[in-house]
Formats: structure tokens, sequence, C-alpha cells
């Protein structure tokens, strides 16, 4: 508080305000209506120290901003201060800071009066006679009414923020004159600000009670900061903290008060203890214990007595628990606690019967402080025996309590069974993922035994238990560390369970298969699995195919295969789910190569069945991991966004920070999948920071994070910028060879010609097969396909070619990360490398239809410009339109350096051969030059958004024509006419036929209304025949019915008849062809279609059936198939037709025509 000479009109503070946004947004709001007219009275209300000053000094900044007055008053509560003590103050600031002519006006003859109250109203009126003494009530009403007036007078010249501060500490007569000024805020310019202790901590007097019923006021209470913002503000305060533990209990034993937040963290300061989380208590300054002790003063002995044994037993406590310790009267407890309730130093738990809690956890940690130890040891002894005479054995034995109580009267107690209660209750910690607990009890159980030669078989299992926790907590040096002691207490009783158990500990889920083995792994896992009895045994099968998976790096690959099929063949004739769980993780691991995705699924939704059906959530969320690649790799991105939002949901659950880290690089690799480059960084940035401390010991994750890096760069083109990183990764990791690769397209990117054919060679020299063949053999030969293309090295791409075939229709995606393509891509280089360029064209079509389906916008960028490349010398006008396509799309993704790449070659092939035009008007005519491939690049590569709700990428048109608006002569309107079962399309004159189908009718909707979106339900239900109608719930029943059919129960039989049907309808097409029978191949093809279709709804590309979907997913699938083949039947009658549909046609669920706005008016007629 101020001194009483002392006057404030700034603020004392300037840090910024932290936690209190949505308090500062009502007064910023409440200041705007005093500034408009409309004033308030605002209570701002909380204990000492939680930050009312703080609140009210930014609002006051803000308003001195605005040019708003702001009038400071204070209460004094030392005594001497005169009455009205806050109002002189406050006053005295309006008198200093408003000229003296204005005072004039606005005293008026109430200047006398105001007097009364501000003395110094006599430096503006000199001769002013004293009015009488206020001491009646005539006298204070004519003293508050020209108080009053004055006030209104002098906001109406310039808004007033009058802030009284400590009210609660003033004179009765200061909230009588509060009181009386409170109804005429309402019409005048001014904003009181009152701070003040009001509640169950407040002294109760006649200031408090008046301040209570002021009936205009608002009040505002401030509650204790968050534990996040407690967080924040412990930063702020001392840098230094960092850990978790600290904050937790710094905001558990301050109740986010941030006075006792500071001051907690000075004396911790003070000791050189700010590194020292894991200490059981946090010390309370001695000025806050003080404040304790005089609200226990008035309280009889006891009651406090009663309330330090309630302290030992904890922040909360039950009556019968208190009864028993105490050995005590419930009855004499009650009126006991009734007084402490009365006080405010306790309080009952609504909803619980006989259930007490303290009302800050201060005062409980003064009351045990105050206990000797001794005394403090002997009462945690009988809070002990009290809860085990309450629960016995029970299962809902609150067993981290009583190891607790047990541990602190483990020196005059018995120290085994305070170990084995901790023991217990550390597992129950474990079990629960509560990980820092277990590390905590843990630990304890450890202290109490340490000495104990009688306790060498617990220690041993209490550092293995406690190792297991560090690593799960991320503290993996730690862990280690702990894990080495486990196994030397093992070796020194020849205990060869307990080290296998450390060494299968030492390195779980993924961290076993490091790239090298400085921690010696592989060397504590032999030595494990030497010391195990030979034959069928759970452990034995458990190293055995951890073993395995810490050799996958290494060049033992047949080593490795042989000890997960020994381990495979274990776990299965034991069949214990939990064994086998655990191995098929392993194995998996340890055979994860490219031949093996089919496989790898199975075991994988093997060892997610398993994890579900033991309760191990650890393994279920690796196993939901491995499913994302493994899908990715397929091109089943439908099930991987499902297993993306999956996994996210149970790493939130798993509370293990490198599940949340991997769950955001999923999120990440997703996002630059699409694009999406923004929000692919974020989520990049935010991997990287909850795993930064994490990749010292795991140095996959360093690489996941280089991986999401290098992907990200590779679009855009600027690889080079990491450069150095990226040739770091190919030095550090010799065993990953993908790096080096990877470091050939950062030195094609700089342009480093020489070097990259020095390194390109090196590698060639080697032989390409010699590459291991791991999880990242296909990225690594991509990578190194983008070199031999550059280099045009067609020897080296024969070789590269025949080793990438067997995958196409595949994606190139590196394990829990990265996608980089479709095989197909690659191929297609490496085809145009070796001059064949029909089968590179085939290649591009495989790619754009995958790339289109996943919504891979980069990848269709990059596939229209690889194509542009390869016509360019063969069909320039394609090329540039393809190039044009690729430009645009880059553009809109934000990918500089390939739209730039792409226009530098769109104009020098309009600069060096012109070409045809492509503008066109009459029946049949195409666009000239052009092959399969570049009509599917062009349909993939829209300048706007890939999709529309889900549904089938957008297509860019050829550069004018007819439909395009940019060429002279261009038909204003085009027919869409029924006629019978056939529809005619095209400009008047120069229409053509195309036989009805489905998808015409849905495109007759959708092209008589422009711009409308109509939903894929609306359009099935509406185009079906009129013969063939039912009710829509009757057409949407018979629909689900049929294809949750084939969704639930098409067996192996089924498909083995559709597969048949397929071949015979393949040979009909064939011959009908042969024979030019025309129509005898289109129904063919429409029945292969139609197969197809359906085929698709119940089994996915890989082969594995699906799960029936929802109505409206079924009508969007099928809606969107009969549209987009529709426009393929009118691209085959009329190109640019079909370019334009095929770019201006949105399917999904949601469907519509958005045409540009010179393009040409269709006549509808069905």
């Amino acid at each position: 508080m101020s001194d009483q000479g002392e006057s404030r009109q700034a603020p004392r503070h300037h840090a910024p305000i932290i936690g209190r946004r949505r308090e500062l947004d009502l007064l910023l709001d409440a200041l705007g209506g005093a500034v408009a007219g409309r004033g308030a009275l605002i209570l701002v209300a909380g204990e000492a120290g939680i930050g009312k000053t703080r609140l009210v000094e930014t609002l006051a900044e803000a308003a001195g901003e605005l040019g708003v007055s702001v009038l400071w008053g204070e209460a004094w509560d030392a005594g001497g201060a005169p009455a009205y003590w806050p109002w002189t103050q406050a006053l005295r600031d309006l008198l200093a800071e408003r000229p003296a002519e204005e005072l004039v006006r606005d005293l008026g003859s109430g200047a006398p009066f105001v007097a009364q109250i501000a003395p110094d109203v006599a430096g503006v009126y000199p001769a002013v006679e004293p009015a009488p003494t206020i001491d009646s009530d005539a006298a204070r009403f004519a003293a508050f009414d020209a108080t009053a007036s004055f006030l209104s007078a002098a906001a109406a010249r310039r808004p007033i923020v009058l802030v009284l501060e400590d009210l609660h500490a003033a004179d009765t007569a200061s909230a009588r004159l509060l009181e009386f000024v409170a109804p005429r805020l309402g019409r005048a310019r001014i904003l009181v600000l009152v701070t003040c202790r009001l509640g169950p901590t407040a002294t109760e007097s006649e200031v408090t009670a008046a301040l209570t019923n002021i009936r205009k006021a608002q009040r505002l209470t401030l509650e204790g900061l968050s534990r996040d913002d407690v967080e924040v503000l412990a930063a702020s305060l001392a840098p230094g903290v960092t850990s978790a533990r600290l904050v937790e209990r710094l905001h558990r034993l301050t109740d986010g008060n941030p006075l006792f937040v500071d001051e907690v963290l000075r004396l911790l300061a003070a000791r050189g203890a700010l590194d020292a989380p894991n200490a059981l208590r946090l010390p309370v300054p001695r000025a806050m214990r003080d404040t304790i002790r005089r609200r226990l003063e008035p309280l009889a002995p006891e009651v406090v007595d009663t309330l330090t044994t309630a302290a030992v037993i904890g922040p909360e406590f039950r009556l019968e628990t208190l009864a028993r310790t105490l050995g005590a009267d419930r009855e004499a407890l009650l009126r006991r606690l009734d007084a402490a309730v009365v006080a405010g130093l306790v309080e009952e738990r609504l909803g619980t019967i006989g259930a007490y809690r303290f009302s800050h956890a201060l005062v409980r940690e003064t009351l045990h402080a105050e206990l000797s130890t001794p005394d403090r040891v002997a009462c945690h002894a009988r809070v002990a025996e009290a809860l085990i005479a309450i629960y016995g054995d029970r299962a809902e034995a609150p067993l981290s309590v009583l190891a607790y109580h047990l541990l602190q009267a483990a020196p005059a107690g018995d120290a085994q069974r305070a170990a084995d209660y901790a023991e217990r209750a550390g597992h129950q910690a474990l079990d629960a993922m509560a990980y820092e607990d277990a590390i905590d009890l843990f630990g304890q159980g450890l202290t109490v035994v340490e000495d104990d030669p009688r306790a060498p078989e617990r220690r041993g299992r209490l550092l293995l238990a406690k190792g297991q926790a560090q690593i799960g907590a991320g503290l993996l040096a730690d862990g280690r560390e702990t894990l080495r002691a486990a196994a030397g207490a093992a070796r020194d009783r020849y205990d060869p369970e307990l080290l296998a158990r450390a060494a299968l500990a030492f390195a779980p889920w993924g961290l076993a298969t490091a790239t090298s083995d400085e921690e010696g792994l592989i060397p504590f896992l032999r030595e494990a699995l030497d010391g195990l009895p030979p034959g069928d045994g759970t452990l034995r099968a458990r190293v055995l195919a951890r073993l395995a998976a810490a050799l996958y790096w290494t060049e033992e690959a047949e080593q490795r295969r042989a000890l997960a099929e020994e381990a495979l063949a274990i776990a299965r004739r034991i069949g214990d789910p939990t064994t086998l769980a655990y191995v098929l993780s392993d194995a998996h691991r340890a055979t994860w190569d490219p031949d093996s995705p089919t496989r790898a699924l199975s075991w994988v939704d093997e060892v997610s069945a398993l994890a579900d059906r033991i309760g191990n959530a650890e393994l279920g969320l690796a196993a939901r991991s491995w499913r994302i690649s493994l899908l990715l790799e397929l091109g089943e991105l439908a099930d991987v966004d499902r297993e993306i939002q999956t996994f996210a949901e149970a790493a939130q659950t798993l509370h293990q920070r490198r599940a949340r880290a991997q769950s955001l690089l999923h999120r990440c690799a997703r996002a630059l999948l699409a694009g999406r480059y923004e929000e692919g960084q974020r989520l990049r940035t935010a991997a990287d920071a909850e795993c930064q401390d994490l990749i010292e010991h795991d140095p996959i994750l360093g690489m996941r994070l280089g991986a999401l890096e290098f992907v990200k760069r590779e679009a855009q083109g600027t690889l080079a910028e990491i450069g150095d990183l990226v040739r770091w990764f190919s030095e550090a990791q010799p065993s990953m060879p993908v790096w080096r690769c990877g470091y050939l397209c950062v030195l094609l990117q700089a342009g480093a010609e020489d070097e990259l054919r020095v390194e390109y060679d090196r590698l060639a020299a080697r032989g390409f097969a010699t590459l291991p063949r791991d999880n990242l053999w296909l990225p690594a030969l991509a990578l190194l396909t983008q070199a031999c293309a550059h280099l045009g090295d067609a020897r080296g791409a024969g070789e590269l070619r025949a080793m990438l075939a067997p995958y196409s229709g595949h994606n190139v995606v590196t394990p829990d990360v990265a996608f980089l393509g479709p095989v197909d891509r690659y191929l297609a280089l490496l085809a145009a490398t070796e001059g064949d360029h029909d089968a590179a064209a085939r290649y591009l079509v495989t790619a754009g239809a995958l790339a289109r389906e996943m919504g891979a916008r980069p990848t269709t960028a990059r596939l229209a410009l690889d194509e542009a490349r390869m016509l360019a010398t063969r069909d320039a006008p394609a090329a540039r339109r393809l190039a044009e396509t690729a430009a645009a799309e880059a553009d809109a993704l934000g990918l500089e350096q390939l739209a730039a790449d792409a226009r530098g070659l769109a104009e020098r092939l309009a600069t060096d051969v012109p070409g045809p035009e492509s503008a066109h008007a009459g029946a049949g005519a195409t666009p000239t030059g052009g092959t399969p491939a570049s009509a599917a690049m062009a349909a993939g590569a829209a300048t706007g958004d890939a999709t529309t709700n889900g549904g089938t990428p957008g297509r860019a048109a050829p550069a004018g024509g007819a439909l395009g608006g940019a060429a002279p002569g261009a038909p204003s309107s085009l027919r869409f006419r029924r006629a019978g079962d056939m529809w005619e399309l095209g400009p008047p004159g120069a229409t053509f036929f195309v036989k009805d189908t489905l998808g015409l009718r849905h495109l007759a909707r959708l092209l008589a209304h422009p711009g409308h979106d109509f939903h894929a339900l609306d359009l099935a239900r509406s185009a079906a025949p009129a013969a063939t109608q039912t009710s829509p719930d009757e057409e949407l029943t018979v629909g689900a019915r049929g294809q949750e059919d084939l969704g639930s129960v098409l067996d192996d039989r089924a498909k083995a008849e559709f597969a048949e049907r397929i071949r015979d309808l393949e040979e009909t097409i064939e011959q009908a062809e042969g024979f030019h029978d025309l129509e005898r191949a289109s129904r063919a093809r429409e029945e292969l279609a139609a197969l197809t279709d359906a085929l698709s709804s119940a089994v996915s590309r890989s082969g594995r059936d699906r799960r029936p979907g929802s109505h409206g997913e079924r009508a969007r699938i099928s809606v969107t198939k009969a549209i987009r083949t529709a426009i393929g039947h009118v691209e085959a009658k009329d190109a640019t037709l079909g370019h334009h549909l095929g770019s201006c046609v949105h399917t999904g669920m949601h469907c519509a025509y958005r045409p540009g706005p010179d393009a040409p008016r269709w006549q509808v007629e069905p």
C-alpha cells in the first residue's frame, strides 16, 4: 500500500498479464461503455495476491492510451488514516490534472461540501468557506451529492476511471459514499473499479457488508491461475523452471495465487533448489506462514490439534479416518470442524457426507510444518493403521495413500511393509500410465530398502519397475541408468529372469530399432538370452524377438529373420496373448521390408486385436502407427485418415510424450501430402517441441523430424537450405543409405552438377542391388531415380526400373512419416530416361489416378510437369498446356520453384514451337496432339481446391478452347437436350449424341443450376427412372441392404466368382474389339464397370475387406462414379467439352457445376 501522502496516477507494473484474458475483456467492455456514457461499478474481489491490482493496472494502462483520466485511491489499514481517505487521494488526482477554470465550473456551489472529503479543493478555491462538519445525515447527503455531481461534471469533459484499492480495509464512510455514487454511474462517463477481499477468507465488518450490498455493483471474483498459466508465470519469473513436476506441485501448493507462486520461487532460488523438482514438499515462505498462523490464533487448542492431524491425512480427509486416527468422539470432532469451517480454514465437500478439504493448500502445509519430526512420524503411522483398519485387503484400498503414510512412518516403523505398499502402489500407477507417480513410489521404496541386506530381491524388482516408469515418462537416460543398476542386481543374484526383463525394458516400442548401438542394447539382449533356459518360454520368445528387432539396421538380415521366426513359433505354441502381442510387434519391426505390406498388415491387425484384448494401450498405439504407414503405401487414404484420428485420440490418453509427438508427425505428413504446408509447419514445430529432449536417446525421432522437413523442402525446391543437415544424416547413419540418396536431391536442386555426378557414380559403382531391402528401400530408390533421370543414365534407369516395377500401384512411404508419391511416377521417369515413352505414358496415367484418388495436389502438379517435359520434343502444344496447368496448381499451393519451372517450360515451348490452336467448334473436333496420359494429367491438376467435400479433384481445361472464353468465335451457348434414350450435346449446328446414363441425368441437373450445391443423396434419389423409384426411405433401405451385404458377407467363394466373371468380361471385350463389335464391347465394359464398382465397396485396393459405409457415403461413391463416367463419354465425342466439364463439375458429398465467368450458357432440356 502507498504511504498516506502518496498519490498515484500511473500503474506500478508493466509486465504482461497472465491468465486473465476473460476478466480483462470484461473490464475493457465496461471501459468502452463508460466512454460512451454508460458508467459502471465493478468490485474486483479475491484473496490477497490473486492479481486484483495487476488486473486493474492493466485496464488503467488501456484507459490512459484512450485519453481517459485515471484516478487512484487506496485504503490504509495500519491506523491513523482520516475518513474518506481513498476518496481524498482519488479527488486529489483529479484536482491536480484539470485546469483551475474547469474545476471551478465543475465544482460550482458544491465546492465547500467536496472540500470536506478532499481538502485540496482549497487550492482551487482559496477563499472557500468551510462547510458544516459531516456529523448529520443532511450534511453527509450534501457532501455526497456534491462529490457525485463534481465527478459527473468532470467526466462529461473527459471520461474517468476511478480505482479504489483494498476498500475492505477502508472506513465505513468511504463505503457509504461509494454506495451513494453507484446509482448515478449509469448516466455518467465514469468507470469505478474497487478491489477488495470478499468471501470466506475476508474479515467480516460493516465495510464488507456494505460493499456486498451495493445493488448496482457487478462483482468480478478472481480465482487462482490454471496449471498452464502457472507454468507461463513461473517461466517468466524464473526462466530455469522447466520441470512439469515442479509446476504441478507449485500449482497445487499455491492454488494458482500469483503472489504465492512468486514467493515460493524466490525461496527455491535462494536455496538453489529450482532444479530439484522431485522434492516431496515445496517450502512455504515465512510471511505466508505468519498469515495462516494469525488466522489460527482465535481457534481453541483442540480445534487446532484436530486440524493438524487432518493436515497429516492429506489435502482432503474424511471424518471416519480422522476419528479412527485420533480415537475421538465423532460429535466432538464435528463441532471442532464446524469452527474451522466458520473460520474459512476447511470446507465441506459437496455431495459427500463426512468429507472435508482444506480451503487452501497453504493452510495444510503450515499446520503440517508445525509438527516436530517425531510427532509427524507417529501421526503418519496412526493414519496408516486407521486406513488399513477401514479398507483391509479390499480392491478399492487407496494403495498410493497407504504407501505414502507408511513411507513417512518408516523411520520408526516397518520399512519392509512400507516398501511392499510402495511397490504395489507403483505398479498400480504404472498400469494407469501415471509414470511420474510411479517413479516417486518406486524411488521411495528403494530409499527404504537401500541399506537393508535382507531385501536384495525387492531392490532388483524396484529398480526394474522404476526404470520402466522412467522410460515411459520419456526420461530415457535416467531410465537406462536405472535399468543397468537392475541388471547389476540380477548378475549379483544370478537372476536370469530379472536380467531378461531389464533388457526388454531397456528399449521398448521402436527404440530397439535405433540405427547405432551406443547404449549396448544388442550385447545386453544376447547376454539375457544366453542366461535363459532353452525351450518354450515367454521370456525367451520375447528376448528372441527383441534381439531380432535390435539387429534391424545391421547387416545380419538372415539372423534377424531366423530369430523372429523362432520367437513367433514359440509364442504361438505357448498361446499366451500377451507374449504373442509383444513378439508379433517385434517380429514386424525385424522383418519390415518392401515385399511384405499385406503380410505386415495382417500381423499389425493381430497385434492391435491382441493389445485390445490384454488392455495394453501402448502396444495398440504402436500397431496403429504401423498401420498408417502400410495403408498409405497401399493408397487406402480413407482408412489412413481414420487411423490418424484414432491414433491422436489414443495418444492423448496414454500420457506419453513420444506418443503425442508421433501423433503430430502423422498429422504433419498428412497435411504435406495434401499440400497444406502452413498447417504442416505448425504441426512439425509442435512435434519438434514435444520430443526435443527425447531425440538424444532416440535418434529415430530426430530422423523423422528431418524427413518431414526434407519432404516439405523437396516439394518447395529449397532443399539446398538444409543441405548440411541431410549430409550430416547421411554420414551419421551409414546403415541408412536413403539419406545419401536424399543428398543427391539436395545437389540436384542446388545445381551442383559435378558433385551430383560424383556422388551418384559412387552409389552406382556399388550396384543399386546392394542397397539393403529394409523399410527405406523404396524411398531410397525413388530419390535415386530423380538423380538418374536428371543425369540421363539409361543403364542405371533400366536397373532401377526392374527393381521398382513389382511395386507399381503402390506409394513410396517412409515408416511413420513421409509420403513421396506413387511408385509409378518414378517408373515413368525411368522409362522416359530409357526412351520408352509409351511405357512412361502408361505409368503416368496410373500415377495420376492414384494421386488424384488420394487428393495429393503437390504430386498431381509435379506429374503434370513431368509429362510436359516428356512431351516437349514430341507434342509441344500438349506439353505447353500441361506446363501451364502445373504452374497454376503450383501457384495455388505456394510451390514457387515448381511454378517457376513449369512456367519457364511453357514460355519456352510457346516461343520455340507455336503449335496449332486448340480452339475448335464442330462435331467431333478434338485438340491436336496429346496422349491418354496428358488427358489424365490435365484431369488431376486443378487450379482451385483439389476436392470439394471429399469429392474428386477438379480438372483443368486445355489453354484456350471453345469453352474457355479465350478464343475468338467461341459459342455463347451449348445444348444439353434429352432425346429418348439419347442426349444431344454441343453448340448449335455442331451437336453430337451420347447414350442415356444415370451420370448424364446427374449432369443435366447440375448444368441447369450452375453454382448450386446438390447433396449426393438428393441426386441419387431424383435421377432414378420413374418406373423404378421407391420412396426415399425405401430406396435408401434397399440400397443400403445391397451394399452392406457386399461389405459384410462377401466371402472367399463370392470373391472368386466375382474374379472369374471379371476375367470373362475382359476376354469378351478383347474378342469384341478384335471383331470390331463395338456395341458388344460397350455392353461388356458397362457390366465390368458395375462389377468393379460393387466389388470395390466390399474390398479395398489392397484386397482387404471394407466395412460398410453410411447411406451418404454410398451415395457419394455411386454419384461420383456415374458423373465421372458420363464426362468420359462426352470427352470421347468432344475432348474440349469433356475437359470443360471435368474442370468445372465438382463431385463428392456435395456436387456442383461451377463454370468460370466467361463460360458459355447451357440450354438444358431434360
